[in-house]
């Protein structure tokens, strides 16, 4: 998963890059630059991506224009502005290029013979005049100063004119009383904006999901263990572009899945034995350079102590919904699958990869407990290695914004798994696949 900060570096650097420009959207715009070594020179924009849009509350333009393609004078202008107001103004405090917060921009970027970007800086102030603003038209005027490579700012004017036949809309699915259609601000950029209805649903699950897990994470927090991580519950401001004809996953936000992490305390007595039992096994490195075989067996040895103190010293847990499959690939051992009366299907599998990928070094004792409809899980093996896959009964009907299922991983050794699963309360986020 990428940061939010991540995600906005992406998204500021996607608006530098050339773009594809839209046929949909006809553009009468144009610019024109006065003062440095700009003569007053018009420069005609009739080539546009990006998007706009209004609603009753809200309303947002990100936009990237470039002269025709035959045109003497190349570049590439940047207009961004968030905001019902018929007036917006950017200056260098704002400008999105320096602040990078996706709600304001401006800057113009030339190529030979100018060979230099403008932007408001120091007391330059870009203001915009909202003329009409709907789902099909967009026209505004530009005044204001910039400055480039010269000292002291130049003068700027033009005009916003752009019309399209349709707006293209998108919708995600509906969740009680909300507005479902995507109004996207991040054109451009990897991920999309959410629709109020997957951000109320989102808060909802992210709400719930706790709950649950609130006595396993009370016993976890005490004693030996501390709470190293806790679930985000702040509302989500991008997701995955294409993600709305799919049953919704915590995935598809930039704030990721529902993980509680505990570890044991420095210092505690368990600790101490973990580090005691590495500490043994390290002291014989010395007898392992010595032949092929001696490595062999040391770093089979290390990787049997590392991953019992791994799985003794560290519990995570995991949660997501609406998967249409689960796969993990098991280095050694083989996985049990069973039945938790009154809770769901259970799978345990010994030394599961990491998410990050990596060897057998790297991986983690894992069980897992499937609620809602999962087949049972098929495995393929390649050599010391096996893929395993549970698949999962989506119906294609049901709602997008529901939860059809329900998936917990807990990466600890079996018998913290046992003692978490006990813990939760496994009626409540069963009620989750009935909420609608």
């Amino acid at each position: 998963m990428r940061s939010f900060t991540a995600i906005q570096a992406l998204s500021a650097l996607a608006l530098l890059l050339p773009q594809a420009f839209s046929a949909t959207i006809v553009s009468e715009s144009r610019i024109t630059v006065t003062g440095g070594a700009f003569a007053g020179e018009t420069f005609p924009l009739p080539r546009v991506s990006g998007d706009w849009f209004v609603t009753p509350g809200d309303a947002h333009a990100g936009l990237t224009f470039r002269p025709a393609a035959a045109a003497a004078h190349q570049g590439t202008f940047n207009i961004e502005w968030d905001g019902k107001s018929a007036t917006q103004t950017i200056n260098a405090a704002n400008n999105d290029p320096v602040k990078n917060e996706q709600k304001f921009a401006f800057y113009l970027q030339f190529l030979a013979p100018y060979s230099q970007t403008l932007q408001p800086r120091g007391a330059d102030t870009i203001q915009i005049s909202i003329v009409k603003m709907d789902d099909l038209n967009l026209e505004a005027t530009i005044a204001g100063t910039a400055t480039g490579a010269a000292p002291g700012p130049v003068r700027i004017t033009g005009i916003v004119n752009l019309h399209r036949d349709t707006s293209d809309q998108k919708a995600s699915g509906a969740y009680g009383s909300c507005d479902p259609g995507i109004h996207d601000k991040l054109a451009g950029a990897e991920w999309r904006s959410p629709s109020e209805c997957e951000v109320k649903f989102d808060r909802y699950i992210r709400g719930v999901l706790p709950s649950p897990f609130a006595r396993a994470e009370t016993a976890l927090s005490s004693g030996d263990w501390e709470e190293t991580r806790q679930p985000k519950f702040r509302p989500i401001t991008s997701i995955a572009r294409h993600s709305e004809g799919n049953p919704y996953s915590l995935q598809s936000s930039q704030d990721g899945l529902i993980r509680f992490q505990f570890q044991l305390r420095a210092g505690s007595e368990p600790a101490k034995r973990n580090q005691a039992a590495l500490d043994a096994v390290t002291q014989k490195m010395a007898d392992a350079m010595k032949s092929a075989a001696a490595a062999e067996a040391f770093t089979a040895e290390l990787t049997k102590v590392a991953h019992a103190a791994e799985g003794s010293g560290k519990i995570a847990v995991t949660v997501g919904i609406n998967s249409a499959s689960f796969g993990m690939v098991n280095f050694q051992g083989a996985f049990t699958a069973s039945q938790i009366p009154g809770v769901g299907y259970s799978l345990a599998v010994p030394y599961v990869q990491s998410r990050g990928g990596g060897d057998i070094s790297g991986s983690h004792e894992t069980t897992y407990i499937f609620l809602g409809v999962w087949a049972p899980a098929t495995s393929i093996r390649s050599g010391s290695t096996e893929d395993i896959t549970v698949k999962a009964g989506l119906n294609p009907q049901a709602p997008t914004l529901s939860v059809q299922n329900v998936w917990v991983e807990i990466q600890a050794n079996a018998q913290l798994a046992q003692k978490v699963i006990g813990l939760v309360d496994w009626t409540a986020l069963k009620q989750l696949l009935a909420a609608k």
